[in-house]
């Protein structure tokens, strides 16, 4: 009988959405809805309401709906405005201290063998995500809307 080659796997994926994983609410609603002066469960009835009466899928709905807002409002919403607007975002207790723990563990446990990478699940632009602690995220978001 022929021998087995043995498979080894020496990285661990961690994949977490982030709203109501990471933050107990939409990131939007600590950003650019605020930015912009809309009330979010307003603005969440509209998403609902626009996507039911044209048959459409939510996530394009909300972002059409978020930039037609901001133009309304005359508000500029670029790449350095989203990071600036990150930094208000409320996180889960503990989400803050979470990567650098687990890695320490991994990398521990692992012996040094086994690497850890983090990704954040969005339908957003990469610049609304997690910037603190940005260290232990690898590069690449996982984008629900295929960015």
């Amino acid at each position: 009988m022929a021998r087995r080659k043995r498979f080894v796997q020496n990285t661990i994926a961690i994949v977490y959405d982030f709203d109501g994983t990471l933050s107990p609410q939409p990131m939007q609603e600590y950003t650019v809805l605020p930015t912009i002066g809309v009330k979010p469960k307003e603005f969440w009835a509209e998403v609902s309401e626009e996507s039911k009466d044209t048959v459409s899928e939510s996530m394009l709905v909300y972002m059409r709906l978020l930039l037609q807002k901001a133009k309304e409002a005359k508000i500029h919403v670029g790449r350095k405005d989203l990071i600036g607007m990150g930094k208000s975002i409320k996180y889960f207790p503990g989400v803050e201290r979470w990567f650098s723990r687990i890695n320490r563990f991994v990398h521990k446990e692992g012996k040094g063998r086994v690497k850890i990478k983090h990704y954040i699940v969005s339908a957003g632009l990469r610049e609304r995500c997690w910037k603190r602690g940005r260290e232990s995220l690898s590069e690449r978001f996982v984008c629900a809307a295929g960015q």
